[in-house]
């Protein structure tokens, strides 16, 4: 096969939001691809505990990539092998600078544990769509103060769509060398570690498998997934993905809905044609 490896996000890419689950065409297709001797990855910024659900229905093996990168797990074991945690110090400055906005939940990722400081109709919309359960820990800057022991992988804050860019953009200004600021929604601004990408962590599993870029297939939709497509040999974008990935891709798919990431990984990878 041309690609040996194709790597994939999740939500809005593979798996449909509006749909609620990946359709069988997909399933069978990403099946055949493994049977073949390929190797799936999924490539997401939902937490571990999350996603190993879904990879369990794919039937998948191997490594799975969560948190926009920050961890790299193995799927069978449910061993950590590659963590990126972000320093407690600097998460208390980034929770900090996100009191001058109108934040309407705090989500903080640690050891693999979603906390909240109260529970509300954003973490709980967030709990179901995701199907977790969250803890609550009151004021967050104190929990972690009095937490050093706990990993964080991640710090997440939904916003209303007219906040989204001004918050992420005054975020990288002020974190880019320390933190990589992304959104996988407009109703979102998220924040991991500066040393890892959903690229670099691609690049680390590769490395690991011996595979080059060149057979390497990634596909995506929003701009959390700019590192992904950028590593891969070929990156493609869902058709319902964002404008500024799809101008960035090396080609465009059909949308999530539609079956892109399986009709894409039939034709380029199992070479066969698929009707429309």
């Amino acid at each position: 096969m041309k690609y040996r490896l194709v790597a994939s996000d999740f939500d809005d890419t593979l798996y449909p939001a509006k749909l609620k689950k990946v359709s069988d065409f997909t399933l069978n297709t990403v099946k055949r691809f493994i049977a073949a001797g390929g190797i799936f990855v999924i490539v997401t910024g939902r937490m571990f505990a999350a996603i190993i659900k879904q990879a369990d229905k794919l039937g998948l093996e191997g490594y799975i990539i969560s948190y926009q990168g920050a961890l790299i797990s193995d799927i069978r074991s449910r061993k950590t092998v590659k963590a990126f945690n972000m320093p407690h110090d600097l998460a208390l400055e980034y929770i900090a600078f996100l009191k001058d906005y109108p934040v309407k939940a705090l989500q903080v990722y640690m050891d693999d544990v979603l906390h909240i400081e109260r529970r509300n109709q954003y973490t709980d919309f967030y709990c179901n769509y995701c199907d977790i359960e969250a803890v609550e820990t009151g004021d967050m800057t104190e929990f972690i103060k009095n937490h050093p022991e706990k990993r964080i992988h991640k710090v997440y804050v939904a916003v209303s769509p007219e906040v989204t860019e001004t918050l992420r953009t005054a975020a990288e200004n002020k974190f880019g060398d320390r933190l990589l600021i992304n959104k996988s929604t407009e109703f979102n601004v998220e924040a991991v570690v500066s040393s890892t990408s959903k690229g670099k962590a691609l690049a680390f599993i590769a490395e690991k498998y011996g595979i080059a870029r060149e057979e390497i297939l990634a596909f995506g939709d929003q701009l959390n997934d700019l590192t992904l497509l950028e590593y891969a040999g070929t990156g493609v974008a869902v058709a319902n993905g964002s404008e500024l990935l799809k101008s960035k891709a090396d080609a465009v798919c059909p949308s999530a809905e539609e079956d892109g990431v399986a009709k894409t990984i039939l034709k380029l990878c199992l070479e066969e044609e698929y009707d429309d």
